[in-house]
């Protein structure tokens, strides 16, 4: 192919790649523009499916998708190379600052989650020197008190070939669907949700206290379900799950007596995703209340070996699914109780062919640490399909204004992934798939 020279318009804040026309096919054309829908939707599971069709592909192409793919596909080692890559071989056409935010964010969340402190302190400087308004500026104190304090990356050890956890039985006022285990800090036993939705481990500051949890920075602002709060850092050398030791943990330390006040119950912690991935595999056997963490899985056909999740480190886990045929990127969050919400922006855009699907509206109160929201909604009640397996009447709550649950089209909540019979996250190969 010839070389192309590029140019890099800034058009209503989307960056569109010109490449010269001569050298260019429909298809290059075709993909040029699908990679730049992804760069300002971060839909990279939308773009692989088209990438792996193309055989021929101008190398920086490549490198920023690639660099896309190991990031949302949970290669941080990878994708630090090829981002690096990126700035080496195309340092003026990267000087841009689009792409340092775009980049230098995806970096900066992979070195976070392999503990390279000092680098994730460097890669700050490079977006506050270029990027004024780049959320994880906020972070600075916390990357500063973790490399200071030097906390290590976590790590598993599995105890028995045969680990599986079963849930507790307790019944939790008002979140009596959601997935709790048993978890052991110390001498005692709390109990934790399991949860696909939380970007991060916590602990609640009863909790933290009785179990001598070291502090490693105060006054760190955390999101939550309805607005940000400042929480504590801290670092637990060992929690056991079952038959497995969860060692060198960064938890997030929050006051979690709004749950006593609410519900007179108060849980002791939440088992994110940092864990999830640290384990590799999990499978979830709702109706007999089990979690069992396998050595590895194997997948029957070629269609549910692509990958259809994404996890950029410290972030919530996303995944592709389909109302009937329509095709919509969504939160898992296991710690939501309710079946799904779909956004209003995804509503109004699709309204022509959701509106058969919506029997009557409603309104629901959401809580978080900083208070209650009211979301207004109708009830959609429709077909959802992960890979080829259709779970029916799920009773979405299709949300009418514009607060949005989750970065993209809507979200999966625990009354979802209830009906099923198994469900299975695999965080090696970035594939979320569910049995009825």
């Amino acid at each position: 192919m010839k070389s192309i020279k590029i140019l890099l318009i800034l058009i209503f804040s989307n960056i569109i790649f010109c490449l010269d026309a001569k050298a260019q096919t429909a298809n290059d054309i075709a993909f040029n523009n699908s990679l730049n829908k992804a760069l300002n939707s971060l839909d990279f599971i939308d773009l692989y499916k088209e990438y792996t069709s193309y055989t021929i592909i101008h190398p920086m192409m490549d490198l920023i998708s690639q660099a896309c793919f190991k990031s949302s596909f949970n290669r941080p080692e990878e994708a630090i190379e090829k981002i690096d890559t990126l700035y080496s071989k195309y340092p003026l056409d990267f000087s841009h600052p689009y792409f340092i935010n775009l980049f230098m964010s995806l970096k900066l969340a992979q070195l976070e989650k392999m503990a390279k402190w000092d680098e994730c302190l460097k890669t700050l400087k490079i977006l506050e020197m270029n990027c004024k308004n780049n959320p994880y500026l906020y972070n600075k104190q916390k990357y500063q008190a973790l490399a200071d304090f030097n906390l290590p990356q976590s790590e598993i050890i599995c105890k028995s070939k045969r680990n599986f956890i079963k849930m507790t039985k307790e019944k939790v006022p008002g979140i009596k669907e959601c997935w709790t285990i048993p978890v052991k800090a110390n001498k005692e036993t709390g109990t934790f949700i399991f949860d696909t939705g939380a970007g991060v481990n916590t602990i609640s500051e009863k909790f933290a206290k009785r179990n001598n949890v070291t502090i490693i920075a105060d006054s760190i602002l955390t999101e939550t379900a309805v607005s940000p709060v400042y929480s504590k850092l801290g670092f637990i050398d060992k929690l056991e799950i079952g038959n497995i030791e969860y060692k060198n943990i960064l938890v997030y330390i929050i006051d979690f007596s709004f749950l006593d006040k609410n519900l007179g119950y108060e849980i002791d912690g939440v088992l994110g995703t940092p864990f999830m991935d640290a384990i590799g595999y999990i499978e979830v056997l709702p109706k007999k209340r089990i979690i069992k963490f396998p050595a590895s899985i194997k997948y029957d056909t070629k269609q549910n070996a692509i990958p259809n999740m994404m996890y950029i480190a410290n972030e919530q886990l996303y995944a592709e699914a389909y109302i009937d045929s329509l095709r919509l990127l969504v939160t898992l969050d296991t710690g939501n109780v309710c079946e799904g919400y779909i956004n209003s922006s995804f509503m109004i855009k699709n309204a022509d062919y959701l509106n058969k699907y919506i029997s009557e509206t409603d309104t629901v109160k959401i809580g978080g640490i900083k208070g209650i929201d009211t979301l207004y909604y109708n009830k959609v009640n429709a077909p959802t399909t992960i890979h080829d397996v259709t779970v029916e009447s799920i009773n979405y709550r299709g949300l009418k204004d514009k607060n949005t649950m989750g970065r993209f089209d809507g979200l999966l909540g625990i009354e979802f992934f209830n009906k099923c019979k198994r469900v299975t996250f695999d965080f090696r190969n970035m594939i979320l798939s569910v049995e009825k």
